[in-house]
């Protein structure tokens, strides 16, 4: 849903610091450090007998830094800028996981539950 991803895209560019990449989808391959990459993993319709009432969409936010510490500072200001949003089209933004590695580069893995309205 493309008006789904504009305005994540929105809010990601509002909350975190300048110079910091966002990328729907995949991060391109001469990205810089740091920078974050939104993707929706799922897309459930919630149906009833009058038809598509809403969704429930499933979005990851892979956060991507050479340092441990920007990559950490990042998360926190996804978590306290994604929790609980809410707009005209999304009517709620759920963390319910996430996780952390490192492969060259540290990496935070946020999970979100969205509910979307339709009109």
């Amino acid at each position: 849903m493309q008006r789904v991803n504009k305005e994540i895209y929105k809010v990601l560019e509002a909350i975190l610091p300048n110079k910091t990449g966002i990328y729907p989808a995949f991060g391109s391959e001469d990205a810089k450090y740091p920078f974050v990459v939104y993707n929706c993993d799922a897309l459930v319709p919630d149906r009833s007998k009058d038809g598509i009432e809403g969704f429930k969409m499933e979005y990851s936010i892979d956060i991507y830094s050479d340092k441990f510490d920007t990559s950490d500072t990042i998360e926190d200001l996804i978590i306290e800028g994604l929790e609980g949003y809410t707009s005209h089209t999304i009517s709620d933004f759920l963390l319910v996981g996430g996780s952390s590695s490192f492969d060259g580069s540290f990496r935070h893995t946020l999970n979100f539950e969205v509910e979307i309205n339709v009109e």
